[in-house]
């Protein structure tokens, strides 16, 4: 009988042990002090979850109030159609080019002139910056629907502002996160498996950050520059051992264009 199994049951064994023992030494590093996590509003994920954007909409504006929303978005999802069935009127416009301040004081002038009350951004990471920066110098809601599994823009409280030749120009640190993030499996798992790819990796070196962290106590982005809470620490490991487990088989489930129990 080959010894390679037990090896391999080994070899698992000890990193689970030299993990719990990290985990173990980054908490045991945390001090007594004032801290905050950064969350959007509300997260809503599965398949077909954009049919459930009016409804959600709706509960960021007074009771009665008709949702007139800025739409940034990339043409590829059936949002409008689904927005405007249900009685969301709609602004839309595309992003051309780069996510420039030009480009975003130009769309909020629009906004503006439009009298929209919600903002609703469908696309990829630009995109979304772009929309939550709109939704920032409006001062509306801003609900946020990626298209794509690769980049943290859907949720952080930052937009990444570009020059015309896509150098980053600066960073905007938006008064809160997104009101709400809506995650439509139907749409992500149709995207390129190479953004799905990009995103796992971005996704795998979570934790390593977070780990560093806790245990220098390097303060988070938000207001204040308060430290990080536990339960932020301890989703990004969550990630991390999902990612372990599932990232391989949900890469060959995007390549069917399938969605897949776990």
């Amino acid at each position: 009988m080959s010894s390679q199994p037990n090896a391999q049951v080994a070899a698992d064994a000890r990193v689970h042990h030299d993990d719990d023992l990290s985990w173990k030494t980054a908490v045991a590093a945390l001090r007594p002090t004032v801290r905050s996590s950064l969350f959007p509003g509300k997260y809503v994920q599965g398949p077909g979850a954009l049919a459930r954007a009016p409804e959600l909409i709706a509960s960021l504006l007074p009771e009665g109030a008709r949702a007139k929303a800025y739409l940034m978005w990339n043409k590829r999802t059936h949002v409008k159609e689904i927005l405007e069935s249900n009685h969301v009127e709609c602004v839309a416009n595309c992003l051309e080019g780069e996510n420039t301040s030009a480009t975003v004081l130009e769309h909020v002038a629009i906004s503006k002139r439009s009298a929209c009350n919600v903002l609703v951004g469908v696309g990829g990471g630009k995109l979304i910056d772009c929309a939550k920066a709109i939704a920032h110098y409006c001062d509306i809601p801003c609900v946020i629907c990626p298209t794509i599994a690769s980049t943290d823009a859907p949720c952080s409280a930052l937009s990444i502002i570009y020059d015309r030749n896509g150098t980053v120009e600066s960073i905007l640190h938006l008064r809160r996160n997104p009101d709400i993030v809506i995650v439509d499996t139907e749409v992500i798992v149709m995207a390129p498996p190479k953004t799905l790819v990009a995103g796992i990796g971005d996704a795998l070196a979570t934790w390593f950050e977070a780990e560093s962290c806790m245990v220098k106590q390097a303060p988070n982005c938000g207001p204040g520059g308060l430290r990080g809470t536990l339960t932020a620490y301890t989703l990004a490991r969550c990630c991390y051992k999902t990612l372990l487990k599932y990232a391989v088989a949900a890469v060959e489930s995007n390549k069917r264009h399938e969605i897949t129990r776990i």
